[in-house]
């Protein structure tokens, strides 16, 4: 699944595969299903994922704001979670 956009938020839900990527605004996320890669770049504007509880390798990139992750992070897992944002906070966590 890929969603994009230049001015707005972003949303999708239930996914296994997804990029998305947004100019300037928000991205929101949500999957109930297991994810095997998800990957998130954004310029300016929040990033909240909400993702099943398994062990995910996580790369995250942010030159201003805060990083929030709870989930599970094992280097060399499957599952992979890319997050890269110039400006703006970043939630990743369980349903």
């Amino acid at each position: 699944m890929e969603a994009e956009s230049t001015s707005g938020s972003t949303s999708i839900g239930d996914f296994t595969d997804a990029t998305v990527s947004s100019a300037s605004g928000g991205v929101q996320a949500h999957s109930d299903q297991q994810v095997e890669s998800l990957t998130v770049e954004t310029t300016s504007g929040s990033v909240t994922l909400q993702v099943p509880d398994q062990p995910y390798e996580i790369s995250n990139s942010s030159s201003f704001g805060n990083f929030r992750i709870d989930v599970g992070t094992s280097p060399g897992a499957t599952a992979r979670i890319s997050i890269d944002t110039s400006s703006g906070s970043v939630q990743l966590t369980r349903p």
